[in-house]
């Protein structure tokens, strides 16, 4: 059965209180929540000067500028916000409505970016958040099939940091849990080789090899990929490969640093385990 990432939308439902922002984060953690997620705005880029001097009655003051920037945490608000989220081992992030705004969470440690419904036909925007190299969550409110494609076509696993990549040895889509629960755990982007996109497993987005999309990697990680020539023109930049396979013949032992002969089944699901104990303890 597939795993769901659950993220408790705060937004700005925090009214600018980091102890309401606190309540909101346990209440979350109490409640199984993966994640909670904020909004990151710089005030001055998103909004024009006609705007923000509009009048409007609010606890920050009586303009739109007084009431939005009351809502926008500072570096120091969020700097709290982080530790008590690491403190309840609850990760956190922002949607970012510009680019400011992405440098600004560049100062945190996070593993997710978020791009804002509005933001997905800013392709220096979108060009901005590919560079972190972050798992990222797209909202498509509003948006055409031809703007969720041309956001996914720049988001994409091709600037991914970490890659984890499943074949045809996952035996089916029910399966692909064991690729999404790996790579949640490392913040990796997903990824699949040619047969597991044309039988419609995955879609075809995430297909990697020489007919697919190129990946550069630091680390890729292949999980039951047997290792077609194409497949490893396509992943040939990336830094340091690892390939669990249960054939030991497979061709992409070869092509790979490291290797794991067991069967996915098994192997994947304890490095999992092995993987979060370790992140628990740093």
């Amino acid at each position: 059965m597939k795993k769901i990432f659950y993220i408790a939308e705060i937004g700005i439902n925090h009214n600018g209180d980091v102890s309401i922002t606190k309540e909101l984060i346990k209440k979350a953690k109490d409640s199984g929540f993966n994640s909670v997620k904020f909004q990151k705005r710089t005030i001055d880029k998103v909004y024009s000067k006609e705007l923000l001097d509009q009048p409007r009655e609010s606890p920050w003051g009586k303009t739109q500028r007084d009431q939005k920037m009351g809502l926008e945490f500072s570096y120091d608000e969020y700097l709290e916000i982080d530790k008590y989220c690491k403190s309840l081992n609850i990760d956190w992030f922002a949607s970012a409505w510009d680019v400011e705004s992405i440098i600004f969470l560049d100062q945190f440690d996070l593993k997710y970016h978020k791009i804002a419904s509005p933001m997905i036909v800013d392709v220096n925007f979108l060009e901005e958040v590919a560079k972190r190299r972050l798992y990222t969550f797209i909202s498509t409110g509003m948006s055409s099939v031809e703007n969720i494609d041309k956001a996914v076509g720049k988001v994409t696993i091709a600037d991914a940091d970490v890659v984890v990549s499943g074949g045809r040895g996952l035996k089916g889509p029910e399966n692909w849990h064991l690729i999404e629960d790996l790579a949640e755990t490392l913040g990796a982007a997903t990824a699949c080789s040619k047969p597991v996109s044309d039988m419609g497993w995955r879609p075809h987005s995430e297909h990697v090899g020489q007919t697919g999309k190129p990946v550069a990697s630091n680390l890729y990680i292949a999980i039951g990929v047997s290792g077609a020539i194409q497949h490893l023109a396509g992943i040939n930049s990336s830094k340091v490969k690892v390939v669990v396979n249960i054939d030991p013949e497979a061709p992409f032992f070869k092509a790979a640093d490291y290797g794991i002969v067991g069967d996915a089944f098994e192997v994947v699901p304890q490095l999992i385990k092995k993987l979060r104990a370790f992140k628990n303890l740093n």
